[in-house]
C-alpha cells in the first residue's frame, strides 16, 4: 500500500492571521518599549561621572553629558524617546484587547505611526554629532520611511485590485 502524505492545514482562516498579526505587533511594541526605556536610563553620550579627588569636574554627576554639551539635541532626544515609550505602551495595551472597534483600529494605527516617528527622531537626535551627519541621517531615515510607506501603499493597492 502506498502511504499518502497528508497536508496538515494550519491556517484556520482570518482568525489565525489576526492572531499572528497581533503577536507580531505586540513583539515589536515590546521591543520598542524596552529600547526606549533603556535609552532613557542610559542616554546617548552617557552621564557625568562622580567628581575626582580634586573636584575638577564642573558638571553634576549623573546628569546626561548630551544635556550639558548639546542642550537642544538632548531635549529633542528626550521628547522623542518619551513619546516613543508612551506610544509603545499604548500599542501594547490596545493590542491586548481581543475586539477592536473602528476607533480602536484607528488609535492603534496612530500610536504605531507616532511610535515609528518618535523612534526615528530619538535616533537622529541621539546619534549625530555634527550638522552634516545629522542632516544625512535624517534624510536617510526619511528615505527609508517613504520607501516603507510606498511599499505598503503598493501592497494595499495590489490587494484591492485582486479582491472581487
Amino acid at each position: 500500500k502506498q502511504k499518502r502524505d497528508k497536508k496538515i492545514d494550519l491556517d484556520n482562516g482570518p482568525e489565525d492571521k489576526v492572531e499572528a498579526s497581533r503577536s507580531l505587533v505586540l513583539l515589536l511594541a515590546t521591543l520598542a518599549a524596552t529600547v526606549t526605556y533603556q535609552a532613557g536610563l542610559s542616554p546617548p553620550g552617557g552621564v557625568w561621572p562622580e567628581d575626582d579627588d580634586q573636584g575638577r569636574t564642573h558638571h553634576i554627576p549623573g546628569n546626561p553629558v548630551l544635556h550639558d554639551m548639546h542642550s537642544k539635541r538632548y531635549k529633542a532626544f528626550y521628547h522623542c524617546n518619551t513619546a516613543a515609550f508612551v506610544a509603545s505602551v499604548v500599542v501594547i495595551i490596545i493590542v491586548q484587547s481581543r475586539q477592536l472597534s473602528a476607533v480602536g483600529r484607528a488609535a492603534l494605527k496612530t500610536a504605531m505611526i507616532l511610535d515609528l516617528f518618535s523612534l526615528m527622531g530619538a535616533y537622529v537626535a541621539g546619534s549625530c554629532r555634527e550638522k552634516v551627519t545629522t542632516i544625512y541621517v535624517a534624510a536617510l531615515a526619511v528615505a527609508v520611511f517613504v520607501y516603507s510607506i510606498a511599499k505598503v501603499v503598493a501592497f494595499t493597492a495590489q490587494g484591492r485590485q485582486t479582491m472581487p
